[in-house]
């Protein structure tokens, strides 16, 4: 934890090997498995992680969700402000769900992640728009196609309630051929 957490408590999403220092920058995704570890830990072993993942959702909080409670790519840690975009596969539902549950302090932020999910366009073959953005109030597009993060973004779409049969009909056309590919 020495090397991955900032002085103010959010975690770097990356580490320069050579200083050993942090980026100043948080990553949303990142700090969403972290507290799902803890979620984890914490019911396997009886509640011993219960100040840990307070601890984790406090510093979420405060970091990767800005002051209209929407969640936010990163934490600018030298802007001392978080993005004004979400990547759509960052969108973890089912661990804001169980956050929601423990603390709710994530309500809002929860509804308005479900709500991008659920309202995301999505094109011939089911892939989706890889960012929305806050300032703009839409969803970002782009000339490629991220199979990795679509599959992701199609996971948290079923679990945020959206119906995603045409993107699994895709994956499954491309599974019978043989072959996923990234473009």
């Amino acid at each position: 934890q020495a090397y991955f957490k900032a002085p103010s408590g959010y975690y770097y999403w990356k580490i320069d090997i050579e200083s050993k220092r942090g980026e100043t920058t948080s990553a949303l995704v990142d700090d969403l498995r972290i507290a799902r570890a803890y979620l984890a830990a914490n019911e396997r072993f009886g509640g011993v992680y219960q100040q840990e993942l307070q601890a984790m959702s406090d510093i979420m909080l405060k970091t990767d969700i800005d002051k209209n409670g929407n969640p936010c790519d990163f934490y600018d840690g030298a802007a001392n402000a978080p993005a004004d975009t979400v990547s759509l596969f960052y969108l973890d539902v089912e661990t804001m769900d169980r956050l929601c549950a423990l603390d709710k302090r994530w309500a809002k932020t929860t509804a308005v992640a479900h709500r991008i999910l659920r309202q995301m366009p999505e094109n011939d073959y089911g892939f989706y728009s890889p960012t929305y953005s806050y300032a703009k109030q839409r969803y970002v597009e782009t000339d490629s196609i991220n199979m990795v993060e679509n599959l992701y973004t199609a996971i948290d779409a079923f679990n945020a309630g959206k119906n995603t049969r045409l993107f699994e009909k895709f994956l499954q056309q491309q599974v019978r051929k043989g072959k996923i590919y990234n473009h």
